[in-house]
């Protein structure tokens, strides 16, 4: 084999490497973006299902984040349910959640997903996003966590 062919086949393998890795690369991103695009609205609060908006938060044990996202939605005068993965893995596995958190706006009426948070806290800009402001004391009191 000559030098030319064996340069050439050292940049045949080098480019075939190069394509695996950025295919890789791309999968591994997609999938940490991913969320379900329609949840059931059976599995959010009553209130939602009149025609408003809930959130839904898929949560961990463990997960800080997750804690965080919790205190978040307790001041919010939007209607919210957690999942928690160690109660309803089945839901995890149904919805193809792969990181905590996960948090979903989600439409009452058809359950349509309408914005989401994958595996992030809740900085200010992407809380005021996905939730609102805060609520009333009032408001507060009548929008109680479910756990689904």
């Amino acid at each position: 084999m000559s030098f030319a062919d064996r340069t050439l086949l050292v940049l045949a393998l080098l480019a075939i490497v190069l394509a695996a890795a950025a295919w890789w690369g791309v999968a591994q991103a997609a999938r940490r973006r991913r969320w379900p695009r329609q949840i059931d609205p059976r599995l959010l609060p009553r209130t939602a299902n009149q025609g408003g908006e809930a959130i839904v938060l898929f949560s961990s044990p463990l997960c800080l984040p997750c804690r965080e996202w919790e205190e978040l939605l307790g001041r919010s005068a939007t209607p919210w349910v957690k999942v928690d993965v160690r109660e309803r893995p089945e839901l995890f596995r149904r919805y193809a959640i792969a990181v905590t958190p996960t948090v979903l706006r989600v439409d009452g009426r058809d359950g349509r997903v309408l914005a989401a948070v994958v595996g992030a806290g809740p900085d200010e800009q992407k809380a005021e996003a996905l939730v609102g402001p805060p609520a009333s004391p009032a408001a507060r009191a009548a929008n109680k966590v479910c756990s689904a």
